[in-house]
């Protein structure tokens, strides 16, 4: 039998026309789901497993027409899958379970979550739902955690409900730097003036010292010891405060004397101070508290005196070196005449035989009586000088005057005696020592001369060149 094109075609049509009705009897499409109960704000994957591939999906709520869908409702939802292959469809259901999840707060006991290094903070989580645990990054598991962080933190804690959700949340603590102080003392001599001055850290705080000043370093002069406060703050964290004690040590007082030295002579220096227990400094290299020097020549020298705390003084005083004169006597015939002559010295007659000085007889020369006769030569306001030799005076001639009354009157005499003459005159009344109990200038013709306070004894009268014994009874 021969078979025809058509009827080949016409059997194949009648043969595919039976496989829908075989298969379409078996197909069922099923749900995969990945987390059937989720927590607010969970998701869960729905994966629809159909018997025979190739069909469509739609997915209900939400008409979605993927094979897989990803959902996250916030209430409990039941999906359904309606699949469909050749006009056939197939269904499948899948609840989603929704658990509510703790909502959480984390308060602190700062404000801003701001502390300063040192200080401590604490976090306290709380949530709408009884029976939350709580466990912080750090591993605390109380609802309030407490800390002292030395850095700038994070700190993060979940709240776990009793359905199994959890809820998480960081807070960000901030950690200032707190202000850190030192300070030195200060030691300084009285009149003296110190900058005082506060290390910190970290810089750029605000400084209030007791002074009402307000830098790092301040100037000072106090009259005595005080101590100075000084207070610092920085990044809002509370002032700290210092003190500074600043020693006042008493300045020394030194004095050193001007000398007049006589040429060849030594002399000791000493110092005056108000201090003891200070080194000595002498300008000439001398380190002890007195040296004796034997000067050459004038000079200015100094000392300088240290106490043990710095303070010190300097006082410099003069040394004169005085040359020592060499003492003469001339005579002129009617007076003796002290060498050198001339101003700046002080003069001293000596009589040589009783070693003893004669009374009144400071000047440069002497009248010339009878005796041994040495003067004593001085620089002026020193210790310099010279002692000439004894000089023996035996031709001087005097007058007996018992009987002359016109020139002395009475004679001998008690308690005075009239000396005659003319004016302009010049008298002097020894002793027979030769030592002047009177020298005085007649203004008149004549002059009486109270000799009571004498002892008794032979005196004598000079009157210009002219020598007369008197005789005190």
């Amino acid at each position: 039998m021969q078979i025809s094109y058509f009827n080949v075609k016409a059997i194949w049509i009648a043969l595919f026309s039976l496989i829908p009705s075989i298969f379409l009897a078996q197909l069922t499409v099923s749900i995969t789901n990945t987390h059937p109960s989720i927590c607010t704000g969970g998701n869960s994957v729905l994966t629809a497993v159909p018997s025979i591939p190739g069909g469509t999906f739609l997915w209900s709520p939400g008409n979605l027409t993927t094979q897989s869908i990803t959902v996250s409702p916030s209430s409990t939802v039941t999906y359904t899958l309606t699949y469909t292959l050749f006009g056939s469809n197939a269904s499948a259901n899948t609840t989603v379970t929704v658990n509510i999840s703790p909502t959480l707060f984390v308060s602190t006991n700062v404000p801003n979550n701001t502390i300063c290094t040192g200080q401590s903070i604490c976090l306290t989580a709380s949530s709408g739902i009884n029976g939350c645990q709580y466990q912080w990054s750090t591993g605390q598991q109380n609802a309030t955690y407490c800390a002292s962080p030395v850095n700038s933190t994070v700190y993060s804690v979940t709240c776990i409900a009793p359905n199994g959700c959890t809820t998480s949340q960081s807070t960000p603590v901030t950690v200032n730097l707190a202000p850190i102080i030192q300070t030195n003392d200060y030691a300084i001599c009285a009149g003296s003036s110190v900058a005082i001055s506060a290390s910190v850290f970290p810089q750029g705080g605000v400084f209030a010292w007791s002074t009402g000043q307000g830098q790092s370093s301040i100037q000072v002069s106090p009259p005595t010891t005080h101590v100075y406060q000084v207070s610092y703050s920085v990044n809002g964290c509370a002032p700290v405060t210092d003190s500074v004690v600043v020693t006042v040590n008493t300045v020394p007082i030194i004095s050193v004397l001007d000398y007049n030295v006589c040429l060849g002579n030594s002399v000791l220096l000493t110092a005056q101070v108000s201090l003891p227990g200070g080194s000595y400094q002498w300008s000439n290299g001398a380190t002890s508290a007195q040296q004796t020097i034997t000067p050459q020549s004038s000079s200015i020298m100094w000392l300088h005196y240290q106490m043990p705390s710095g303070c010190n003084a300097v006082d410099s005083f003069q040394i004169q070196v005085v040359p020592i004169p060499t003492a003469t006597i001339s005579n002129n015939g009617t007076t003796l005449i002290a060498s050198p002559n001339a101003a700046g010295y002080s003069y001293q007659w000596l009589n040589c035989i009783t070693q003893q000085n004669m009374p009144g007889q400071t000047t440069s020369s002497f009248p010339l009586i009878n005796g041994t006769f040495a003067v004593i030569i001085s620089v002026a306001q020193s210790q310099c000088r010279d002692t000439s030799d004894c000089l023996l005076i035996n031709n001087v001639g005097y007058t007996e005057a018992f009987t002359q009354e016109t020139i002395l009157y009475p004679n001998p005499c008690n308690d005075f005696v009239d000396v005659h003459g003319v004016p302009g005159d010049i008298l002097w009344l020894l002793n027979s020592h030769g030592e002047l109990h009177l020298s005085k200038v007649m203004k008149e013709d004549s002059l009486r001369i109270d000799v009571s306070e004498l002892p008794a004894g032979i005196y004598f009268v000079r009157k210009n060149i002219e020598i007369y014994k008197l005789v005190k009874l």
